[in-house]
């Protein structure tokens, strides 16, 4: 696909070139990234179904450390290859601009531009946070007293609901900014962002039934079976399920290919 008939880089723009190959690589591998933490969120699902605890009280501490450990490894990095990979990409933005037909240029808007850097400060945020949940993650696995697992355990709800907000947010930013410049530099329909936005909305939603749940019966309240069956189906199979197709398709899509050559990276 061309797309000097709708932009164009100005002749000394060989620093912003490489600054958008770049992001793109780092953006490509993060999208893989996050689909291999899809992938770790379905397994546990099968592991929960499969196990002994498979009712809504709190299941044991050290499965918990375990079986999270996986998910929240691979969505932090993942997250922090977007965070970079969006800064340089819009680093590298700043030198293209859109080709009339009179031949003049004008650059592109600040709008999308800003966006872009919004979103990848708030990617980053989220794996700062999945830096402080694996942390707590790991202090589970030797095995704790029980009143300060369940603290533990109540701070790693409350950071899965803080980071499902932050990543609904981000990807958001990403629909709309990101999405939108590649949508107008290469005419390649955003599709994809949207679909990043539909995992997030479903990750939020399940996080939000899950917690509510718990801490409804960890408080001493009636055990809300359905509520929590619906949230764990939400975050554990349709958000991966969605996630894991949208996140794929990203890595899939041309200016975005570790392989593509400089005139497919947004010329």
């Amino acid at each position: 696909m061309s797309t000097g008939a709708a932009f164009a880089a100005s002749p000394g723009d060989e620093h912003g070139r490489a600054l958008r190959r770049v992001g793109g690589i780092r953006i490509a591998y993060g999208a893989l990234g996050w689909v291999l933490h899809c992938l770790f969120m379905l397994c546990v699902a099968i592991a929960f179904v499969a196990g002994p605890s498979s009712s809504p009280a709190l299941p044991a501490t050290q499965w918990i450390g375990f079986a999270f450990l996986g998910p929240v490894l691979s969505a932090g990095l993942a997250a922090g290859l977007l965070t970079r990979g969006l800064v340089a990409f819009e680093a590298g933005a700043r030198g293209i601009g859109r080709a009339d037909p009179s031949g003049t240029k004008s650059s592109v808007a600040e709008g999308p531009r800003a966006g872009i850097r919004a979103a990848a400060i708030l990617f980053g945020v989220y794996a700062i946070l999945a830096a402080f949940t694996f942390l707590f993650l790991l202090w589970l696995l030797p095995g704790r007293s029980p009143t300060s697992s369940s603290v533990v355990l109540v701070v790693i709800l409350l950071m899965w609901v803080t980071s499902s907000l932050v990543l609904l947010a981000a990807a958001a930013l990403f629909h709309q900014s990101f999405g939108g410049l590649l949508q107008r530099m290469t005419g390649i329909p955003s599709r994809v962002e949207g679909g990043i936005v539909a995992y997030a909305f479903l990750n939020l939603l399940g996080a939000l039934l899950v917690a509510g749940a718990v801490f409804i019966a960890s408080s001493g309240g009636p055990p809300l079976f359905v509520i929590f069956s619906v949230g764990a189906a939400l975050a554990f199979v349709a958000a991966p399920a969605v996630g894991s197709a949208s996140f794929l398709w990203l890595f899939l899509r041309t200016p975005l290919r570790p392989r593509a050559t400089a005139a497919e990276v947004l010329v």
